[in-house]
């Protein structure tokens, strides 16, 4: 190189030196051994004194950890060999690590000049404060893997031999048009640990609904063992018994065992209880989603509820209920309006047995006196070059009822799945029910096309432990749906649903539903649809007809939401806007809304504000057979 050219880059890097360095402009440039101007090592100490930190290690834009390092007061960095070793080893082949090893010795620290001729060079960043892998010789690389799966996150500290919390919460109403407040609403929750063995309770005491009496109940009590390295937990107690396929749910008091790799919520309200039913334990809010747009909105009291007879499902295949009970808890909970896929990665296993006596409730203290003894338990394999399968048993002295899944995974990318269950009942005698599902996906990178279709039957005397009566209103069940991606911004979806009932009180019952919505900006969007349906139900004014259905949405943050929709079908509209709070310290949230529904009206507010210690909702709701008569009743909630 010519001696212009060494003088044109010494220039360029003392400028480069003094724009991010100030402190050092004036000592940028020294002279090397040949009397050329040279650059000098940057001022990254401008202390004059040694200073020991602890900074990341980056190599190709990763942290591969963190070590400490110091900064001496003539601007060299040294490192510490025990922690820089531990970081960069896994990168390294054995051989290049022995020559690591050789060169550093029993030394405790060295500069980065000593371990530059074993083809690592390393640079401290003052801009980032971390010290950088600019190279590494690629014949000392180890074999990396480009498609690494997930590994558990190894346990920061072993839990205490004994700890405990308690979670108080604490509900009151006020009646506006009566004169007597209603007695708070407590609801005690907590776990005490000993050893390896938890005990969990949920304690509730409220007002007995037509009494009025105070009323103590216990939700449940139980003994809980986790086996977190085979994925695996045991109760003993009071027991929510996991299902899968067309069982059905019944509490149970006895003991139980399941594995799954993804554990559910221990400590929830709300109860996905198996074929399209959820349990609400408590008076709540339920916003339902299809496909993540808004469906409806429902003020339900505690009870169970058939998602299949709600006029909701219209083919969809992605149900999202999000659940705000009395307190302001939310919960959200998903589901297939088809088939239960057994959604196991390749190979993984699941399983679940649970035994005890029934519970002959569902709400208030669990009563084992009148129950049977049963037992409950499934088993669902993923197999990795055949059809998954899952299989499942509940029995009592009186029913007993066989299930099995299988999942068949086409070579064009769809799916072909396959329920069955047969039963017997010494009451209600023999019943059996199939249901066959396919779903296709097409993925064309940002846009896509989805279908799905299924077909269910039902005999009239199927039952399980959880449906004794064998209450099985819709014989037949079809629905299909078609929804494709047109852009990021445009989505449509036609789907349809035909239901053929036995009950001679309901009348048959479909519907057609076709729907887009598009966001014309990141903020705005709007939401267009035309059904028709007959749902069956021989007093209801709004239960047939054609409608259409608009919506405008606005989403000017990813925690804000604005919402105003009509639909002409049910003659009922909705206006509401909510900001959701972070779950932090000191954050608020609040929510306003107002709706129609052919006469009745609604208009409500709603504030949640986390603290450090607790967290807080005030809610105010009218309601009237209409507007004009929306002050006619008022609650007030704490």
């Amino acid at each position: 190189m010519s001696n212009p050219a060494r003088l044109r880059m010494a220039a360029s890097a003392a400028v480069l030196l003094a724009i991010a360095f100030p402190a050092a402009a004036q000592e940028a440039v020294t002279t090397d051994a040949a009397g050329q101007e040279a650059p000098a090592r940057p001022n990254i100490n401008p202390y004059d004194r040694d200073i020991g930190m602890t900074v990341p290690l980056n190599f190709n834009r990763r942290v591969l950890g963190e070590m400490d390092v110091l900064l001496t007061k003539d601007d060299r960095f040294i490192v510490y060999a025990s922690g820089f070793k531990a970081l960069i080893n896994p990168l390294l082949t054995e051989a290049a690590q022995a020559e690591i090893a050789a060169i550093l010795g029993q030394s405790e620290s060295f500069s980065p000049e000593e371990i530059a001729n074993s083809g690592i060079r390393l640079e401290y960043d003052p801009t980032q404060l971390a010290v950088m892998v600019l190279r590494i010789d690629p014949s000392k690389r180890a074999i990396e893997d480009l498609f690494q799966q997930g590994k558990p996150e190894e346990h920061a500290a072993a839990p205490e031999g004994f700890s405990a919390y308690l979670n108080t919460s604490l509900g009151v109403s006020k009646r506006h048009n009566v004169s007597d407040m209603q007695a708070p609403s407590v609801f005690l929750n907590g776990a005490v640990r000993l050893g390896g063995v938890v005990l969990e309770t949920d304690y509730q005491g409220q007002e007995a609904f037509g009494t009025g009496e105070y009323e103590f109940n216990r939700r449940y009590a139980r003994l809980v063992y986790d086996d977190p390295e085979n994925f695996r937990r045991w109760w003993a107690g009071d027991l929510d018994t996991e299902i899968r396929g067309r069982q059905s749910y019944v509490q149970m008091g006895g003991v139980g065992v399941a594995r799954q790799r993804q554990r559910f919520e221990s400590f929830r309200n709300s109860v996905l209880s198996g074929n399209r039913q959820v349990v609400l334990q408590e008076g709540s809010t339920v916003r339902v989603m299809r496909n993540g747009v808004f469906v409806r909105e429902f003020q339900l009291d505690a009870g169970q509820y058939d998602l299949s007879n709600l006029p909701l499902e219209t083919g969809s295949n992605d149900i999202q209920l999000e659940i705000r009970d009395q307190l302001g808890r939310t919960q959200t909970l998903n589901y297939s309006a088809y088939l239960d896929s057994i959604d196991l990665d390749p190979g993984d296993y699941e399983y679940g047995a649970f035994l005890g006596m029934t519970s002959s409730g569902t709400f208030g203290t669990p009563n084992y006196d009148d129950g049977q003894l049963a037992f409950s338990g499934y088993w669902r394999k993923a197999f990795e070059n055949r059809p998954a399968l899952g299989l499942g048993l509940q029995a009592s002295e009186d029913i007993q009822t066989l299930t099995g899944q299988t999942q068949i995974i086409l070579k064009n990318g769809s799916r072909l799945r396959l329920d069955a269950a047969v039963s017997t009942n010494a009451d209600e005698g023999q019943g059996f029910m199939t249901a066959l599902g396919f779903d296709h996906f097409v993925d064309r990178g940002d846009v896509y096309d989805s279908w799905a279709v299924a077909v269910e039957y039902t005999s009239e005397d199927f039952s399980a432990i959880g449906n004794p009566m064998a209450q099985n209103p819709t014989e037949w069940s079809m629905q299909g749906a078609y929804t494709r991606r047109f852009s990021q911004y445009w989505m449509g979806s036609l789907s349809a649903a035909y239901r053929i009932s036995r009950n001679s009180s309901f009348d048959d019952s479909y519907n057609i539903n076709a729907y887009s919505t598009y966001n014309f900006t990141p903020a705005w969007g709007v939401q267009v649809g035309v059904e028709y349906a007959d749902y069956g139900l021989p007093f209801a004014s709004t239960s047939e007809g054609f409608g259409v259905t608009f919506a405008l949405i606005w989403t000017p943050r990813f925690d804000r939401r604005g919402e105003a929709r009509y639909n002409s079908a049910r003659n009922s509209g909705s206006v509401r806007y909510q900001q959701s709070g972070e779950n932090r310290a000191g954050a608020l949230g609040y929510s306003v809304a107002s709706t129609y529904d052919d006469g009745p009206a609604t208009l409500s507010a709603q504030v949640d504000y986390v603290g450090n210690r607790f967290d807080g909702a005030l809610t105010h709701s009218a309601f009237g057979q209409d507007f004009s008569r929306i002050t006619d009743q008022q609650i007030t909630s704490l």
